[in-house]
């Protein structure tokens, strides 16, 4: 698997698009799907994740911080299962090589068990607990916060 930086903003806008994408990055008060834009700046990383030639998708990382920064999956129906396992534990050690960051953090939001799980898989740890801070479909949820640092 490799993994590179893109800015190739109509991939990055097909892949967030997804229609097996989109309604788990996209909340109640995100556009529609053929809206959606992605931000186009130095500061956003858009991070490719390939298998030979076959996209897999991409995540989303935004710096919190220079140190610490927020990363979001958006990964294609043809990378579920083991390849999407493997390539979240192989992206950690690529953005740590890669850039400034030395702690990942992500939120989930309490329903969707399988993007928890997918994130403790992969090698985060549950920090805390944002209350009603997710709306999706008119309701309000908590959002579990997960991370893991370079040096753990």
């Amino acid at each position: 698997m490799t993994f590179e930086r893109t800015t190739d903003y109509e991939l990055i806008k097909k892949i967030v698009s997804h229609p097996k994408v989109y309604p788990y990055v996209s909340d109640d008060h995100s556009p529609a799907p053929q809206d959606w834009k992605p931000i186009e700046n130095d500061v956003v990383w858009y991070v490719l994740v390939k298998d030979g030639g076959e996209i897999l998708g991409m995540w989303i990382f935004i710096p919190e911080t220079q140190v610490c920064w927020k990363v979001h999956t958006c990964l294609l129906p043809n990378a579920y299962g083991e390849r999407a396992r493997k390539a979240a534990k192989l992206m950690a050690q690529w953005i740590w090589e890669n850039t400034t960051c030395l702690r990942i953090v992500t939120d989930v939001p309490k329903y969707n068990r399988l993007a928890y799980h997918f994130a403790r898989a992969a090698g985060m740890q549950e920090f805390g607990l944002n209350p009603r801070s997710y709306m999706k479909s008119g309701i309000l949820h908590d959002q579990i916060l997960l991370g893991m640092s370079k040096c753990q």
